[in-house]
């Protein structure tokens, strides 16, 4: 099968230099006329030069039948020999060549895309490179950083940068590592053949017509593969469920082979019936912080007490991030260093993962089977522009940004509500803007001593930040529910208050 995709490929790529040489006719302009392959009167859809075909001409050349006919000899067509057809693609039956054509067209794509990738990444360094030796050669495109005490070294910076903030003064001896650097990256790159990929995969798709699966009793089920029936067993509790309720393969499966076992993977779809949440809706609170990864808290209205308060560290997995990250920088400038710290790279995404699975499925767990429950959380989209806040109160601390830049806000989330989904909960976002400041007793601006305390000057109510920020989101809920219509955001399966 690896060698017939590999095969497809190459044609399939040969076709695409052919391909652009014919041009799609705007739709204001086609006109039926006489084709120039079929020599029928038919509507002329695509043109090279003077020459104009219909659609059924160009799909002949170019479309998956085309492929057909450079593999497939019949008594009439004769193939080429170098594709071994006879001897290793004659078995291929419709849907194994439909599989190959797929997978091969994908290929194709990324190949182009990642050609695209490196193609602008040698300009992006050209670039730089023009402007790291003009600032080392012409003397009127930099500017000299005064020489302040203790300093002997005269350090530069180009002149297009000179009312940036976050521009740094450069040695002659930066400067010119910088342009050694680049050089060597730019010849690197250009020495880079992206050329066929040779297929070693351990997977096959299979169409929806390959296969099928019933139940047997529970717990057992029997999976149809081509003409053939298996029967295999489910040991999860979850997984039978899930499997008992979706019957029915909407969607392509794939076998995968590993460690001496095959793996059959398959898609399951689940319909639910998601209510919008109102002001009668009890809710889940979630605020999001540094030093405590989550802390939620039940609400059922504004003046409602807190119950079932949680809170869950973040500590030990920036310590992981931290750990590793400082392991992953020494790597970097030695012998295989990138291939070593990309190990690294993984272990560390692997761990969050599985933290915010583990903490998404708690949180959910607890609003499960709970009557007119929503999950209320702050919406922190574009906190990574915060973090390069510009001046004064707004400015970050180096510390404070690189704890920002550990947590997985944007996982859990997502886990959150992909789980909170299948279970027919509704999650809310509502905008962060003075949940973490206000005081959630009199309503006054506050001020926190430290990351983790929060101090109320009006009322002297003192509390733990992130507790205040969560009873904040909640109260936040029910006093945009009343005046604010919900709108469902289909892509983050989340609800969002529609602004005004």
């Amino acid at each position: 099968m690896n060698k017939a995709i590999e095969l497809i490929y190459r044609i399939s790529n040969e076709q695409q230099d052919q391909k652009a040489k014919y041009k799609r006719i705007p739709k204001d302009e086609i006109k039926k006329a006489v084709c120039s392959d079929c020599k029928e009167k038919k509507e002329l859809v695509f043109s090279k030069g003077k020459k104009k075909i219909c659609s059924k001409c160009y799909y002949t050349i170019f479309g998956s039948n085309a492929i057909r006919k450079q593999i497939y000899p019949t008594k009439n067509r004769k193939v080429n020999d170098n594709t071994k057809c006879l001897k290793n693609y004659a078995r291929l039956t419709k849907t194994e060549f439909s599989a190959a054509l797929y997978t091969a067209n994908s290929q194709i794509k990324s190949l182009a895309q990642q050609r695209r990738k490196l193609r602008r990444n040698i300009w992006i360094k050209k670039k730089q490179l023009e402007d790291w030796k003009e600032l080392l050669e012409d003397k009127s495109k930099r500017i000299e950083k005064p020489l302040e005490e203790g300093e002997r070294v005269r350090r530069f910076c180009h002149i297009k940068n000179k009312d940036s903030k976050w521009e740094r003064y450069y040695t002659i001896r930066e400067i010119e590592k910088r342009i050694s650097r680049l050089e060597k990256s730019i010849e690197k790159l250009g020495k880079r053949n992206l050329s066929i990929p040779q297929f070693k995969g351990n997977s096959v798709m299979l169409w929806k017509n390959c296969c099928d699966l019933s139940k047997v009793k529970d717990g057992t089920f029997k999976v149809k593969l081509y003409k053939d029936w298996f029967d295999f067993n489910i040991l999860g509790e979850y997984q039978n469920e899930v499997l008992s309720d979706c019957l029915v393969l909407d969607k392509y499966s794939s076998i995968y082979y590993k460690d001496g076992e095959y793996y059959l993977n398959f898609p399951v779809y689940k319909k639910v019936e998601l209510p919008e949440p109102t002001a009668k809706f009890s809710v889940l609170s979630i605020d999001r912080g540094i030093n405590k990864m989550v802390v939620y808290l039940e609400l059922r209205g504004t003046k409602s007490k807190p119950s079932n308060v949680h809170f869950e560290s973040g500590g030990k997995i920036n310590f992981e991030k931290f750990k590793y990250q400082k392991l992953r920088t020494k790597m970097f400038g030695k012998k295989h260093g990138y291939k070593k710290s990309r190990k690294f790279g993984n272990i560390v995404l692997k761990f969050s993962d599985y933290i915010a699975h583990n903490l998404s499925r708690q949180i959910v767990d607890q609003a499960k089977g709970k009557k007119d429950f929503a999950i209320v959380l702050e919406d922190l989209e574009g906190i990574k522009s915060e973090k390069k806040a510009a001046t004064g109160k707004a400015a970050l601390t180096r510390k404070i940004r690189y704890k920002l830049s550990l947590g997985s806000y944007r996982k859990l989330q997502t886990y959150l509500a992909y789980k909170a989904l299948e279970e027919e909960i509704p999650v809310v976002l509502v905008e962060a803007k003075g949940t973490s400041m206000k005081c959630n007793k009199c309503g006054a601006q506050g001020k926190r001593p430290t990351q983790g305390q929060f101090v109320c000057p009006k009322c002297g109510y003192q509390v733990n930040a992130d507790f205040n920020g969560a009873m904040n989101i909640g109260k936040k809920f029910y006093d945009e529910i009343k005046d604010k219509p919900l709108n469902f955001d289909e892509k983050q399966k989340v609800f969002k208050f529609q602004s005004t």
